[in-house]
Order: structure tokens, then C-alpha cells, then sequence
């Protein structure tokens, strides 16, 4: 019985450690607090990664970069969209001209 109140106190005290441990790392604080916090880590654990975190791209980078790609997607969409009554017929005619041509062919 002693025994397992032993394990179970080096468990709790474990995990209690470790959830103390990241808060005074920042790690759960702001989100410039985390990535200073991730950038210590990986410096610490795999010191050659960091050149490759300096090169990801900041959330205001990422995120003007999506509105734009997106608005050129809606845009692009919105165009072909509004010239299909002109490509259905010209594809239309084409059409008509290959059959009327196949059966000259005879």
C-alpha cells in the first residue's frame, strides 16, 4: 500500500513539475512568450534547427498571404464564371463544325 501512494506521489509530483516547469517557460503565456519559449527548446534540444525556425514566416506574413491568394481564387472562379455563356458557345460552334465535317468526310 505504501508502495503505490509512493508511485502515485512521484506521478503527480511529475506532472505537477513538469506543468510548472513550462508555465515558468512561458510556454503557456502569450503567443510571442510560446514561440520565444519553442525557439529555447529546439536551441536547446536540436541546436541546428533553429536557422530553419527563422525562416517560417511570421502569422501576419501567412495570414496576408492567404487573403490575397484567396481573393485571387474568388476572382479567377467569379471571371470563368461570368465568361461561360461565351466559351460554351464558341465550343458550341466548334462542335458543330467537327460534326458537320465528319459526315463530308463520307
Amino acid at each position: 500500500m505504501a508502495a503505490a501512494s509512493v508511485k502515485l506521489a512521484a506521478k503527480l509530483g511529475l506532472a505537477g513539475g513538469a506543468v510548472y516547469w513550462t508555465v515558468q517557460q512561458g510556454l503557456w503565456g502569450t503567443a510571442e512568450e510560446g514561440a520565444t519559449a519553442g525557439k529555447k527548446f529546439a536551441a536547446a534540444v536540436m541546436p541546428s534547427t533553429v536557422e530553419y525556425l527563422d525562416k517560417i514566416p511570421s502569422y501576419a506574413k501567412v495570414n496576408e498571404a492567404a487573403i490575397k491568394n484567396w481573393n485571387a481564387g474568388l476572382r479567377a472562379t467569379f471571371e470563368t464564371l461570368s465568361s461561360a455563356p461565351e466559351t460554351v458557345h464558341e465550343y458550341a460552334g466548334k462542335a458543330k463544325t467537327a460534326v458537320t465535317n465528319l459526315g463530308k468526310n463520307d
